[in-house]
């Protein structure tokens, strides 16, 4: 969405929901790529242990010097229609979604002998436009909260910083997949616990803007994961 537009139409819904002197609150847009759903999966997840399979696989490429193999850990070999050779490598900048088809790898050559499509994973490119709208549409949403005197509910921040690790009634969370205990299953939507780490930034951010006193909700309350 081109960000004139995300400012014309977010003025609009804002400008309706407080024609009548209505406080409230309103969150930004978190970076999705720091979200399990982009980083569980490493760009070079792709383990060969044989050097069997390795040689053969080198032998395979053997004309297209961009492409090869080694034991140990792989960067998985993806489409790209940019690339000349329609394939490639992907880079350690790149991120992987948790929706590749593990068993498609597995046991019908996806990464190796086969690309992975590029649906299923975030070129350096894609990754850079995806941050620079995050962070357009955050400055008019912080902009206009502060124009109508609406309490700015830094989401982004908080959940940024998760990636590395915080701390709510002693407990430990972070953005890791499963064991972070923030994201839910899918990697993308939040748990109970980590709606209630962001329940508790809404409460803070109103609490600051409107003079209030809303009690926070206790974060080990509510439930986590349950492993198997």
């Amino acid at each position: 969405t081109p960000v004139t537009s995300f400012s014309v139409t977010l003025e609009l819904i804002i400008n309706q929901l407080t024609a009548s002197d209505a406080r409230g609150a309103i969150a930004n847009i978190v970076d999705i790529t720091g979200t399990p759903f982009f980083s569980t999966i490493p760009y070079n997840a792709l383990e060969i242990g044989d050097e069997a399979v390795v040689n053969a696989l080198n032998d395979a490429y053997a004309q297209l010097p961009h492409i090869h193999f080694a034991t140990g850990n792989n960067a998985f070999l993806v489409a790209d229609e940019e690339h000349e050779a329609g394939f490639r490598h992907l880079t350690s900048d790149e991120l992987v979604l948790l929706s590749l088809p593990m068993e498609k790898v597995e046991e019908d050559g996806w990464g190796t002998m086969v690309p992975i499509p590029q649906e299923y994973y975030l070129s350096e490119e894609q990754i850079i436009e995806v941050q620079e709208a995050v962070t357009a549409y955050n400055d008019v949403i912080e902009t206009a909260a502060n124009q109508h005197g609406l309490a700015h509910v830094d989401v982004h921040t908080l959940l940024s910083e998760a990636e590395s690790g915080i701390y709510f009634d002693a407990i430990a969370f972070s953005n890791d997949y499963i064991s972070g205990g923030v994201f839910s299953l899918d990697g993308i939507h939040l748990t109970a616990r980590g709606n209630a780490i962001v329940a508790n930034e809404f409460i803070t951010a109103i609490n600051h803007t409107c003079n209030a006193s809303v009690p926070k909700v206790p974060v080990g309350d509510f439930k986590g994961i349950l492993f198997p």
